[in-house]
């Protein structure tokens, strides 16, 4: 049996299509500097961003903190100062006001005892004049025992110009029953009174207690 011939097949003929042709960069050679400037711009980026990150204190923010800290540090120094001043201002306020305290506490108690010291003093005096008053026969007419006490007298400034007249009476006659009496132009005179008399004298002065 005769070997039949392969027929070929409608467009087997055709030759395939060469493959595409690859773009060659040289054709641009404008392309290169730009895509290492684009590069270099990333890189630089990229190197900020990484510094940023691992060095914060570089941010405007954390200098902005800063300078707020250093002024907040300032005026805690400054209302420190104030407070110590204060302080100081006080404790010398405190300290004069104590030592006026105290010199008054000692003007009070000197005072205290200036014036028991005038108290006593002045209670001397009246005790002694008391006394002296008591001790002591005014001009006029005094019952012994009852105005004046019993005793020695005599006249507290001697006699010398005035006439002077004493009497002594018995008590309760009006005058009438003498028991002595004188009439002196100088002198220190002198009587000696007893209970139940009376005792009278004008233009002699005081008459003192002996």
């Amino acid at each position: 049996m005769p070997e039949e011939s392969a027929v070929p097949l409608p467009g087997s003929d055709v030759p395939p299509p060469p493959p595409p042709a690859k773009a060659s960069i040289l054709r641009k050679p404008w392309a290169i500097p730009a895509a290492v400037g684009v590069i270099g711009l990333a890189l630089g980026a990229a190197v900020g961003i990484v510094a940023s990150q691992s060095d914060p204190t570089a941010s405007a923010e954390f200098q902005a903190l800063l300078i707020e800290r250093d002024e907040a540090q300032a005026q805690a120094d400054e209302l420190d100062d104030l407070i110590d001043d204060t302080k100081e201002e006080a404790r010398l306020q405190i300290a004069e006001a104590a030592e006026k305290a105290q010199a008054n506490v000692v003007r009070s108690v000197e005072l205290d005892e200036r014036d028991k010291a005038l108290d006593e003093r002045e209670t001397a005096v009246s005790g002694a004049e008391a006394q002296v008053a008591a001790n002591t026969i005014a001009p006029g007419r005094w019952t012994v025992g009852v105005d004046i006490e019993p005793g020695a007298y005599r006249v507290k400034d001697a006699v010398t110009s005035t006439r002077c007249y004493w009497a002594i009476t018995r008590t309760g006659s009006n005058g009438d029953d003498i028991l002595s009496n004188d009439y002196a132009t100088q002198g220190n005179l002198s009587v000696t009174l007893s209970a139940g008399q009376d005792f009278e004298s004008s233009d002699c002065g005081s008459w003192v207690k002996q």
